[in-house]
Formats: structure tokens, C-alpha cells, sequence
């Protein structure tokens, strides 16, 4: 596995937060009036779900195990090989369910809804990240001498 594209997916998920954190500031002052604000929030948080989806096929591949089914799946196996709690990997699965919202039906989206539990998701993929690291420490290969 190449541990650099893992990193560099984390870092790609650190800026989707930054930007999502930076919008919410907006949005908190008035939810209705920044569609700019809506589309960054929505854009960040779909690119953010989906790179932790691809964080963890990188894994299930260098593991050798089966490709899951679904993105909302994708999350299972790392719970089997105790990289994510399980509820961690349920709140995954459940932002994907919510991923899959923004992206098929954008217009259903209910923002005064969204802004109050949007701080969650963004620890989410910061405990995400972390947990990825942790178990990319943990499974280093020594350094050569």
C-alpha cells in the first residue's frame, strides 16, 4: 500500500473541512440567503465522504479482502481489521446516505437541518484521519539501515 496517496487523501479531506468550517461561519449568520455558501458546503462535504471512501478501498486493496458492494460498505472492512470503531463506521456510512441526498437530489436538502449537526461531521472525518494515521503508524514497515 502506498501510504503517501493515504496521506495525501487525508490532506484533501483536511481542506474539504477548512473550506466546509469556513462557509459555515456564513451560513450561521443566514441560512437561506448564500446559495455561494450552500454549493461549498455541498461540494466539500461530497468530495470529503467520497475520499474517505476511497481512503478505505486503498486499505480493503493492500488487504486483499473483497471490494465492498456500495460506498456505504466500504467502511465495514475496516471495522473487521479494527482500523474504525464500529460506531464510527456507522456515522461513514450514514454521511454517505446523506452524500447520496446532495448529490441525486440537491433541492431536498433542508439546510436549517444540515447547520446544526454539520459540527459532527466535521469531527468525524477529523477522528477519521486520525484513526487512519494511527493504524498507518502501527503497520509501518521499519526503516532500512
Amino acid at each position: 500500500m502506498d501510504s503517501a496517496i493515504v496521506r495525501q487523501k487525508l490532506a484533501s479531506i483536511e481542506r474539504c473541512v477548512r473550506r466546509i468550517d469556513a462557509c459555515k461561519a456564513r451560513l450561521d449568520k443566514s441560512v437561506d440567503d448564500d446559495p455561494d455558501a450552500h454549493d461549498s458546503v455541498a461540494l466539500n462535504l461530497v468530495r470529503a465522504i467520497g475520499l474517505s471512501a476511497d481512503v478505505a478501498l486503498h486499505l480493503i486493496s493492500a488487504w486483499g479482502d473483497e471490494t465492498p458492494a456500495s460506498m456505504a460498505a466500504s467502511f465495514e472492512p475496516l471495522v473487521a481489521h479494527r482500523v474504525l470503531t464500529r460506531e464510527m463506521a456507522d456515522e461513514l456510512r450514514r454521511a454517505v446516505g446523506f452524500r447520496n441526498v446532495v448529490v441525486h437530489n440537491y433541492e431536498a436538502v433542508n439546510w436549517a437541518f444540515v447547520l446544526p449537526v454539520l459540527d459532527a461531521r466535521l469531527v468525524l472525518f477529523k477522528a477519521f484521519a486520525e484513526s487512519i494515521l494511527k493504524h498507518l503508524a502501527a503497520n509501518a514497515a521499519p526503516a532500512s539501515r
